[in-house]
């Protein structure tokens, strides 16, 4: 059985978003220890799984019977657990909300560089059931990608917090749905990018066209994807369409693993040995820049 440790358990996203995902992998994990800044809200989560309580993060870190970490909300040493894990070389998973609140990711990264260490940062959209399923009917049934519309609402793009957030999880998404990382404007202050394999890759690159939809008209999907030999409208991250000439079929993924639930299970089965490819520190800070730029041409737009 995989033996974790938990740091940070602070904030009702830990309630709410973590305690319910890591309830079913009982069957195969054990929350050995867990540490957070305030004892009291590390004991309410070590009485739940049963854990021992940790009087610090070092300590967890150091103990030889842990196979794996859980970083899950932001702590007040900032990124020093990071840090810490990976110079033990103990693999780490680390949620969004520690990784927006983390000041020093280039020295994370440099340090990643050297170690070779496994850690993991959450991105849930690549993980939705309905990204997983638009990459397997392109694989089976509808071919190579062609274009893409991406409509993003007037509404959410003036709440800067929630704009940052949005295109960064919609932007890592959609290069995981393209296979393309790679971006390029097509035009000055316009709203139509190239995404590209390999950069000056023009015969691989799929024209990508950003949308402002008002609230009084929203538009019926996020995402548009036009294909070889069909189209597939992703509406959110369980529910899509897809038509291939005469056919047309809606799937509601509902009974599909949610996205963060099954980032945790990759992160424990590499833990136990599997080779199953991971989002980690290099593609994050890429995600972040590319994200910033991105932002920044959508602003300038907006503006006009």
């Amino acid at each position: 059985m995989i033996r974790l440790g938990i740091i940070g358990t602070a904030g009702s996203c830990f309630s709410e978003r973590y305690l319910p995902l890591l309830k079913p992998l009982f069957r195969k994990v054990q929350i050995v220890t867990v540490y957070d800044p305030v004892l009291v809200h590390a004991s309410r989560v070590a009485s739940i799984f049963e854990a021992e309580l940790s009087c610090s993060f070092q300590r967890l870190i150091d103990r030889s019977d842990i196979h794996g970490l859980l970083m899950l909300s932001p702590v007040w040493s900032g990124e020093m657990p990071v840090a810490a894990a990976m110079q033990k070389n103990k693999p780490m998973y680390c949620s969004q909300e520690v990784w927006r609140s983390l000041t020093q990711k280039q020295t994370l990264e440099t340090l990643y560089q050297e170690t070779g260490a496994t850690v993991v940062i959450e991105s849930e959209c690549r993980y939705w059931p309905s990204i997983l399923r638009a990459r397997e009917l392109q694989a089976t049934k509808l071919g190579h990608p062609c274009e893409l519309n991406w409509h993003i609402s007037t509404e959410a793009f003036c709440n800067p917090e929630f704009r940052n957030k949005k295109i960064s999880m919609m932007l890592d998404g959609i290069c995981f749905l393209l296979q393309r990382s790679h971006i390029t404007l097509a035009e000055p202050h316009g709203t139509k990018f190239y995404f590209m394999k390999h950069r000056n890759d023009a015969g691989g690159s799929v024209p990508v066209s950003i949308h402002f939809s008002h609230p009084d008209t929203p538009s019926d999907f996020l995402i548009r994807l036009q294909c070889e030999r069909g189209t597939i409208d992703i509406h959110s991250s369980n529910h899509l369409s897809w038509q291939l000439e005469a056919e047309s079929e809606r799937n509601l993924l509902e009974a599909e693993q949610a996205a963060t639930a099954l980032q945790v299970d990759h992160f424990c089965r590499h833990v136990s040995g599997g080779l199953i490819p991971l989002h980690n520190i290099t593609n994050a800070l890429w995600n972040d820049r590319q994200a910033k730029w991105l932002q920044a041409q959508l602003e300038e737009s907006f503006r006009n």
